[in-house]
């Protein structure tokens, strides 16, 4: 019997990713944990998952909601997993992808180092201060301003 093609190793890693049974590092989540009980395919394993068995890692989602909106969500995140020490059970247990933040926090560190050598001031405002989600969002119009857009009354967008 030859062994699966490695396209079809991949594929099916993906669908176990995608189904939330496996983190990006190939370790089975809790739900993969329950999912690998049943004698079925994956996508039929979770169809039998009760929705308040995933119940816990929307919580977690949950906590770190922001209302400005996503971006601002992901740097709650980002925060706690540097006050938590970059723990890989935080990642875990917060449904969080360990290996994301460990390449973000890479990037981060190389955006650093050439910011200095081109002598450019780091503006970083508390996490805690009042300014802080006012200067993120200024920030990111900086730069993506051509992305913006304003919701009529009509309910149609003005860019």
């Amino acid at each position: 019997m030859d062994p699966p093609a490695r396209e079809s190793l991949v594929c099916a890693l993906e669908v176990l990713n995608y189904l939330g049974a496996m983190d990006d590092e190939g370790n089975l989540t809790k739900l993969g944990e329950i999912m690998s009980e049943f004698p079925l395919d994956p996508q039929m394993s979770k169809m039998l998952v009760p929705r308040e068995a995933l119940k816990v890692a929307d919580e977690a989602k949950a906590r770190f909601g922001h209302i400005d909106g996503d971006h601002l969500t992901l740097l709650n995140v980002y925060h706690a997993y540097k006050q938590n020490n970059e723990e890989a059970s935080w990642c875990y247990n917060n449904f969080v992808n360990n290996r994301a933040f460990k390449s973000a926090e890479n990037v981060r560190q190389q955006l650093v180092r050439i910011m200095a050598r081109f002598n450019l001031k780091l503006c970083s405002t508390d996490f805690n201060s009042r300014d802080y989600c006012v200067n993120i969002r200024k920030a990111m119009v900086a730069g993506y301003f051509m992305q913006v857009a304003h919701l009529e009354r009509t309910g149609h967008y003005l860019t």
